[in-house]
């Protein structure tokens, strides 16, 4: 599928190639608005907008960490809790994100979607 237009591949126009999933935004904007969060908690949450697995999860945030928008960090010892939260990295993106998101959303209306 890698076509070249002017020797530049098109399939690296999209820049989010490597971190897109069902999940990615919907986990980016949980992170940001609750903070931190082990993955039962995100699950749970996540699952009241549409049914998440857990491997879908998983993979999802195992792309983000592997980019850096997302850090884990493992709380107490008995038993160790892994949580997961916005780096800073993460929070720039999603600010610079978000408004394209909300655009989009609004244009719905015009769409007809």
């Amino acid at each position: 599928m890698s076509r070249e237009k002017n020797n530049i591949e098109v399939e690296h126009y999209c820049p989010f190639k490597n971190i897109c999933t069902k999940w990615t935004f919907a986990v980016i904007e949980l992170l940001a608005n609750y903070g931190k969060l082990n993955f039962n908690a995100m699950q749970k949450l996540l699952s009241e907008g549409g049914r998440i697995t857990s491997r879908a999860l998983s993979e999802t945030l195992k792309k983000l960490l592997h980019v850096g928008l997302i850090e884990r960090k493992i709380m107490g010892d008995k038993p160790p809790l892994a949580v997961y939260g916005l780096t800073s990295f993460g929070v720039q993106f999603r600010t610079k994100l978000y408004p394209i998101i909300q655009w989009f959303d609004y244009s719905k209306t015009y769409r007809g979607d």
